[in-house]
């Protein structure tokens, strides 16, 4: 009878690496990051709020850094978890986080993910740069997708952009009888 091992330590997760790298037209590699665009209205309602409270630079320190995260702030009183205090307060700056603990009191804050905003700004990337003639396989290197992938980004974009052909047509197929 074999005996299985146990890990030591936390749970190892596999992450996907973030695209660090963007196609400029004379081929070579410079930073993506800079160049996506994320829309306000792509946020969830959380994010909003915090841009509102923190600002864009500590809203998104804090959605870089505290994906998931769960904030308790208390009703009153100084908050029970210092060290988040502290992480949030370095994040955002000590007057956005008095304003956020504010905000929340009574309540707890979870920080979101945002990945669907960010996979919006990399799909709009990906179809400008593809516009402007980068080819797909650099593409595919610069952003981590895979081929298939890259061109189930740019059919999404041709199907929001080409009208319905029957979209006037309100009868649908009871027009065949």
């Amino acid at each position: 009878m074999r005996r299985l091992r146990r890990r030591e330590g936390p749970a190892q997760h596999r992450r996907r690496p973030q695209p660090h790298v963007a196609v400029q037209e004379g081929g070579q590699l410079a930073p993506m990051k800079a160049d996506l665009q994320i829309l306000e209205g792509d946020l969830p309602p959380t994010v909003k709020n915090l841009l509102r409270l923190a600002g864009w630079r500590g809203a998104f320190a804090l959605v870089r850094e505290m994906p998931g995260a769960r904030i308790y702030c208390p009703a009153a009183g100084r908050p029970r978890d210092e060290a988040r205090y502290a992480q949030v307060a370095e994040l955002t700056g000590a007057a956005a986080a008095r304003r956020i603990y504010a905000e929340y009191r009574g309540g707890i804050l979870e920080i979101p993910n945002c990945r669907a905003a960010f996979a919006a700004a990399r799909d709009r990337w990906i179809r400008a740069r593809y516009d402007a003639g980068a080819g797909a396989e650099e593409l595919c290197r610069a952003t981590g997708l895979s081929r298939r992938r890259l061109f189930e980004v740019l059919k999404e974009a041709d199907r929001q952009a080409a009208p319905d052909e029957r979209a006037g047509d309100w009868r649908g197929q009871m027009g065949l009888f």
